[in-house]
């Protein structure tokens, strides 16, 4: 992990083939390769800016009300991120 605490492609890298992006909100779902994810951008580009650019085009973004607002997330990344945290101390 890098050392400001950011998920990193590369930290993904084993763990993950498929990075899946969902919103409950608007009820859409897709994926994306990882290796395609580090192709086109750099392997230690921050996970979180990436939902920011995936999201950016939704027009809940930006919304007013808080209840009303895009919930674009990573379903799998808690997952991954735990096992990952537990692996790095075993």
């Amino acid at each position: 992990m890098p050392h400001d605490s950011s998920t990193t492609f590369s930290d993904l890298i084993g763990e993950l083939g498929v990075l899946r992006v969902s919103c409950s909100k608007r009820h859409r779902s897709g994926c994306c390769r990882l290796n395609r994810l580090i192709e086109r951008r750099d392997r230690d580009a921050k996970i979180v800016d990436f939902l920011g650019e995936i999201a950016g085009a939704c027009p809940k973004r930006a919304a007013v009300n808080w209840n009303d607002q895009c919930q674009a997330q990573w379903p799998d990344l808690p997952r991954v991120l735990y096992e990952y945290s537990w692996k790095r101390f075993l």
